[in-house]
């Protein structure tokens, strides 16, 4: 018979059967294999979830859009009773081999995403309101692994490889520097392109706007009339990166007394992807003091120089 053939060759037999027998591993489906996710945001600061305080995580309704190696298209993950839940069940590729995967929040229903442009959200609607932030925010994530180093088949986007924030953070605290009532009626915000509509490229890791999308140069914020309590005000707002220094052009108006105001000036800065640029604007009689009143983490922070501009009565 055919087998006692192979008996003096025993030992290689083996070896070439073991070989062939990973090879097959790595070739063929990974025999059913369930492929999970558990993600997190990078910084426990501002996110595009749920706040408390300043405080955040993923919540119950988020949609993440996973996609799976060579595959240009995502998969929709929801959040779940405190797990994430996908729309088509995905399988390990092979047991053996390591893999890259990445992911980007939020899944927009109704948007169609490939891996080098994905939609972002329109910020040129923002409301300034710290509680509607996260309803712009953006965040990617990239890790690798096989079935063998994953959490049980779990794909993992957490701790170095959690999310990360890709708009720029500018958080404005205002102060009343006087002893009269002071309420904040219009923030306007002036540079090329800081709110445009754009999309993100995962490929290249960066944002990009598209040449058939209109440049978007002005954000106003209607701030009613915000009553400045002696804790201070809040409006915070995404801008896109910019990719070199250009001024950005602040107007705030505002009413101190029965007297409206105007206030301008131009912040030359390189906003960053993910970072956090805060100021303390506190509002005298003598002027608009703008200044840092720290530097806060979000990805990383930058430090920003003080800035003073006077006022301008709107009214004689």
């Amino acid at each position: 018979m055919n087998i006692f053939r192979f008996v003096p060759c025993m030992v290689m037999a083996l070896g070439m059967l073991a070989s062939c027998q990973q090879s097959e591993s790595a070739d063929q489906p990974s025999e059913g294999k369930t492929l999970g996710i558990q993600a997190s945001v990078s910084n426990p600061q501002l996110s595009r979830t749920v706040i408390s305080g300043e405080t955040t995580s993923f919540v119950d309704g988020d949609r993440i859009g996973f996609f799976m190696p060579d595959v240009d298209s995502p998969t929709l993950w929801t959040r779940e009773g405190g797990n994430w839940s996908s729309s088509s069940q995905l399988f390990w590729p092979d047991l053996v081999s390591e893999f890259v995967f990445d992911a980007f929040y939020p899944y927009e229903e109704g948007t169609v995403a490939v891996r080098n442009s994905i939609p972002m959200p329109d910020i040129s609607r923002q409301t300034g309101k710290l509680d509607d932030l996260g309803k712009y925010d953006f965040l990617v994530a990239r890790t690798s692994c096989s079935y063998t180093t994953s959490q049980g088949g779990t794909v993992s986007f957490t701790g170095e490889s959690a999310f990360q924030h890709k708009y720029s953070l500018v958080r404005l605290i205002f102060k009343n520097g006087n002893d009269d009532d002071l309420s904040l009626t219009r923030l306007n915000l002036n540079g090329t392109d800081i709110v445009s509509k754009c999309t993100y490229d995962m490929v290249g890791n960066r944002i990009q706007k598209d040449e058939g999308e209109p440049s978007v140069n002005e954000l106003t914020v209607d701030c009613g009339s915000a009553v400045v309590p002696e804790s201070g005000y809040t409006l915070a707002v995404l801008l896109n990166p910019s990719t070199a220094e250009e001024a950005v052009n602040l107007t705030l108006s505002y009413v101190r007394g029965e007297k409206s105001y105007t206030a301008s000036t131009e912040v030359t800065e390189h906003f960053e992807s993910g970072k956090l640029y805060q100021y303390t604007v506190t509002v005298q009689k003598e002027g608009l003091v703008i200044k840092v009143g720290e530097v806060a983490d979000w990805n990383t922070g930058t430090v920003l120089d003080d800035i003073v501009i006077k006022d301008e009565s709107d009214q004689p």
